[in-house]
């Protein structure tokens, strides 16, 4: 499997997120990160780009991987869905 190689859009787009994301979250008790590990199954993990934990959610682990909450797993779930461009 080819490691995914980002491009200059999606980095843009990454570091948006965070930085737009984290204005809104952190000052109401939220966490966000990026590239940390979320286990979706026994043996399946995904590392992500941008991660969101809303405020009265369980925080993540400090250490090692963490497990999806079910908001941010429903939400996954969607993405996970969307077509992909091949191209």
């Amino acid at each position: 499997m080819e490691e995914e190689a980002p491009d200059v859009v999606h980095e843009v787009v990454v570091t948006w997120l965070s930085v737009y994301l984290g204005a809104w979250l952190l000052p109401r008790g939220g966490v966000i990160g990026g590239a940390a590990r979320f286990l979706v199954g026994a043996e399946r993990g995904r590392t992500t780009d941008v991660f969101v934990f809303l405020p009265g959610s369980p925080k993540p682990r400090r250490r090692g991987p963490s497990r999806l909450t079910l908001d941010l797993a429903d939400l996954w779930k969607q993405v996970d869905e969307l077509p992909v461009d091949e191209t």
